[in-house]
């Protein structure tokens, strides 16, 4: 990594309030920088589900596609996606049997606001899928 990256990473955290600096050192000319953690307990709000279906890759592909439309939405070639919305971060990963969320956000109420969104279009979706010829969810893939 280069130092011009370095540097500009440290001092992000430092804006943010995250490091501070801890001692400096005179090395061949030159001033090396030592930084503390200002805090070991910050932590961001997470929340993780688990919704069972027969058909999780195409949740992830339908909710990618539809939030995508107002948010920043991506899929790998493994089939998880990543649903970024101004208040946080969602990741959809698709098992056997089960469609795995994982939500994060800097505070609770942003938190809530993720799941909100994710909740509603996930319901929207499974209540489609039983409407049409009535066939639930875990019949039709």
């Amino acid at each position: 990594m280069s130092k011009g990256t370095i540097g500009y990473h440290v001092r992000v955290l430092r804006e943010a309030g995250l490091v501070q600096p801890a001692e400096t050192r005179q090395v061949r000319g030159g001033t090396e920088q030592y930084f503390a953690l200002v805090s070991h307990g910050f932590k961001m709000p997470l929340a993780r589900a688990r919704v069972a279906t027969a058909c999780p890759a195409r949740y992830v592909k339908q909710l990618v596609a539809r939030i995508g439309h107002n948010a920043d939405a991506a899929r790998t070639s493994d089939g998880r996606g990543t649903i970024t919305l101004a208040s946080g971060t969602c990741t959809l990963t698709p098992t056997t049997d089960r469609l795995e969320l994982t939500a994060t956000a800097v505070d609770a109420e942003s938190l809530t606001r993720v799941q909100d969104v994710i909740t509603r279009h996930l319901v929207r979706f499974a209540a489609q899928e039983e409407l049409r010829d009535g066939v639930t969810i875990a019949q039709r893939c």
